[in-house]
């Protein structure tokens, strides 16, 4: 993570997220796939999906520690979901899905490191967070207690 290489943030990386953000912005207004070939179209498809991977990981992974920094509530929403809804242009219920994800990752380092590695996409990631926290779940005695007196 960030922090354990830059204790106090490294504003390079951020401004190199925005900045290929941007240049994917630019890329995508240009891109009109009837110009291209139909191999160069399989070509922009499957970076496309990198990508998507890639950055679906990352939102993820930030979305817990985003939800903590109040910002949503200075923006006027009333929780974080509503802001990660919005920011995503999302549902209220995938961004909850998000948070929900986001916050079981932390008992999961393997899986984590899967997400980082682009091993795991942010749907499978979901559900093995789901899985872990069923089988962490506490689970009801199966012992029948005897009633007293007999």
């Amino acid at each position: 993570m960030y922090s354990q290489r830059y204790p106090h943030g490294d504003t390079f990386v951020f401004q190199d997220l925005k900045r290929m953000s941007g240049e994917l912005r630019r890329d995508l207004s240009r891109f009109e796939p009837e110009r291209v070939t139909t191999d160069q179209a399989a070509s922009v498809f499957e970076a496309a999906a990198e990508m998507e991977l890639l950055a679906g990981s990352l939102k993820l992974l930030a979305a817990r520690r985003a939800a903590e920094s109040r910002t949503w509530a200075k923006e006027g929403h009333r929780s974080a979901a509503s802001w990660v809804a919005q920011k995503s242009k999302s549902s209220y219920g995938e961004a909850i899905s998000v948070l929900e994800t986001a916050e079981q990752l932390v008992s999961l380092p393997h899986t984590t490191e899967a997400l980082k590695d682009g091993k795991l996409s942010r749907s499978q990631v979901k559900e093995v967070t789901q899985v872990a926290s069923f089988t962490q779940a506490p689970r009801p005695s199966c012992s029948r207690s005897q009633p007293k007196g007999l």
